[in-house]
C-alpha cells in the first residue's frame, strides 16, 4: 500500500484544524498505542532485527567498496 502525497497532506492539514479538544484526545491515544508497542516484546524483538540487518546490509555494501572502517556496534 502506498500513500500519495496529497494524502500525507491532507493528513497534516487535519492536524492543523483540529480543535484542542480534539488533539488531546488523539494525543492520549497516540500515548496509549505507544505504550503498549513498548511493552510488546515481539514488536521490540522485530524492530531490534530490523535495524541491525540494516547495519549488516550497510556493512557489506561498504565492504563491497574496501570503505569499511574500525566499526564497533555494542548492539
Amino acid at each position: 500500500m502506498y500513500i500519495t502525497t496529497a494524502k500525507i497532506l491532507g493528513l497534516y492539514q487535519k492536524c492543523v484544524d483540529m480543535s484542542d479538544d480534539e488533539y488531546v484526545k488523539w494525543s492520549e491515544r497516540a500515548w496509549d498505542w505507544g505504550i503498549g508497542v513498548t511493552k510488546d516484546d515481539g514488536v521490540v524483538e522485530q524492530n531490534r532485527g530490523l535495524f541491525l540487518s540494516l547495519r549488516v546490509v550497510s556493512l557489506r555494501v561498504l565492504e563491497s567498496k574496501n570503505e569499511v572502517k574500525d566499526y564497533d556496534c555494542k548492539c
